[in-house]
């Protein structure tokens, strides 16, 4: 499915379509309506960013395996600038989860808790130093500067996989004493197909 967003084409995929869709029927379909919510804010934040630094994207693509975005620029050269927009979706999540949890003592609803943890989850999982998460950017912006970029993807890789090995078994876990939630399986077997495909 494409469509134009100003001068940016937003690509997404029909497997992935069809996988929110399985997520949809396979879990609670008002926890992904919240986690959606919570993802557009987390992209919302690096668009901001990118804005910021007059570095629009010419294109973002959504697939079941990868999300890109191409800038229009070279000022992604600067590792300064990398780095503040691969942290500020995660910012914007904890913004949100830090923002809301102050509302939740004035309104608390099943709403607003939904979205304090859907944004709290996101921005901790998204900082984790695992390939195409935000964490695994800043990992490598932040070392390309001591170590070689090979190096550097190196280590990512090895650090990804004993990251991915602790959530696969802690999904393992929590399917078998939860028998109908079957979310992080799914997502701990998607970002190891990442690191495989990255290698």
């Amino acid at each position: 499915m494409n469509f134009k967003l100003k001068n940016c084409n937003v690509y997404i995929s029909y497997p992935l379509l069809a996988l929110l869709t399985a997520g949809a029927f396979f879990n609670d379909a008002n926890v992904l309506f919240y986690s959606l919510i919570a993802a557009l804010c987390h992209e919302a934040g690096h668009l901001f960013t990118m804005r910021i630094f007059d570095c629009m994207p010419k294109s973002i693509r959504f697939t079941v395996f990868n999300a890109s975005i191409s800038d229009s620029t070279l000022c992604l050269k600067s590792r300064f600038k990398q780095l503040l927009i691969s942290a500020s979706g995660c910012a914007v999540n904890f913004l949100l989860f830090f923002s809301l949890l102050c509302f939740k003592k004035i309104l608390n609803t099943e709403v607003l808790n939904s979205l304090i943890s859907a944004n709290l989850f996101l921005g901790v999982f998204n900082i984790l130093p695992v390939f195409n998460l935000d964490g695994g950017e800043i990992f490598l912006i932040v070392l390309s500067g001591f170590l070689t970029p090979k190096t550097a993807e190196s280590l990512l890789k090895s650090i990804s996989f004993v990251i991915l090995t602790v959530l696969f078994t802690i999904s393992i876990i929590m399917l078998i004493n939860h028998m109908y939630n079957y979310s992080y399986l799914i997502t701990s077997c998607y970002l190891i197909c990442l690191v495989l495909l990255k290698g």
